[in-house]
């Protein structure tokens, strides 16, 4: 079957969007077995299949056990890549391993799709520690194609997805403008940081400090460069500077108002 022709009636699917089919056929292929349910989801694929997120994400990342075999998870790897690429609709598809450490194992995929644009993902599964099972849930994924069967993809909570979106944010180190679209996501949906992740991060004051000049210093040209591309066709067409803007103000006001109620219990408790 193939990964795309239409999305919707009238629209032909862009490249972003093939991206994100074929990532969800992958993931399918990845947890059909037993050794896919020690890979743990995370960052923006993780926030795409936990909160529906409109940001589509480049690569998929994973956490996985140290004390499980890397044999075995380069096994399952490649044979979910090669299930996936299958009847995927890409062209010249190949797949290569630069990577492949006891600490972090990485693929490169590639292929080009039927309207001559050429595709690229990587797959990478950090082995420095093991997860914390106790923020990890399962979702169901299920395709259209109907050749493959539903599965429940592991991945992190809500709650360790905004701890770790904040200290992206906060990293001195990293100038990313995702990490304002996907936090503001979670602080939409009620996700505060938790007691120990703003502890990390120091005293309110400072936590706020920090934040807004952080977010000075991603301005309007960052944000449509790296970040619009990647949003669905309906988003782009209502994200201007402005929205930009608004939705910076909506990020700090949501950090104000969690720091105010105590910095957020656990989520669900």
């Amino acid at each position: 079957m193939m990964l795309f022709t239409l999305i919707k009636a009238g629209c032909v699917a862009t490249l972003s969007e093939i991206r994100d089919a074929f990532q969800l056929r992958l993931l399918t292929c990845l947890y059909r077995g037993s050794e896919g349910t020690s890979l743990v989801l995370k960052g923006g694929a993780a926030m795409r299949v936990l909160t529906a997120s409109g940001r589509y994400t480049q690569d998929l990342d994973f956490d996985h056990d140290p004390r499980r075999s890397l044999a075995s998870l380069q096994k399952t790897i490649r044979s979910a890549i090669a299930r996936a690429l299958r009847g995927s609709g890409l062209l010249n598809a190949s797949a290569s391993e630069p990577k492949q450490t006891d600490t972090v194992a990485r693929w490169k995929i590639s292929g080009r799709t039927s309207a001559g644009d050429d595709l690229n993902l990587t797959v990478e599964v950090s082995r420095r520690g093991a997860p914390d099972l106790s923020h990890v849930v399962k979702v169901p994924v299920e395709l259209s194609d109907r050749t493959l069967p539903r599965v429940y993809v592991s991945v992190y909570d809500e709650q360790a997805l905004a701890d770790n979106k904040l200290a992206a944010l906060l990293d001195a180190r990293r100038t990313a403008p995702r990490d304002i679209y996907d936090l503001e996501v979670l602080l939409a949906r009620g996700i505060c940081p938790s007691a120990a992740a703003v502890e990390r991060a120091g005293e309110p004051a400072v936590l706020m400090r920090r934040a807004s000049e952080k977010l000075d210093l991603m301005g309007w040209p960052l944000f449509r460069d790296q970040v619009l591309p990647a949003l669905p066709r309906e988003v782009q067409a209502h994200m201007d500077e402005d929205e930009y803007l608004a939705t910076k103000l909506r990020l700090l006001e949501g950090l104000e108002r969690c720091l105010a109620s105590g910095a957020s219990t656990e989520h669900g408790s």
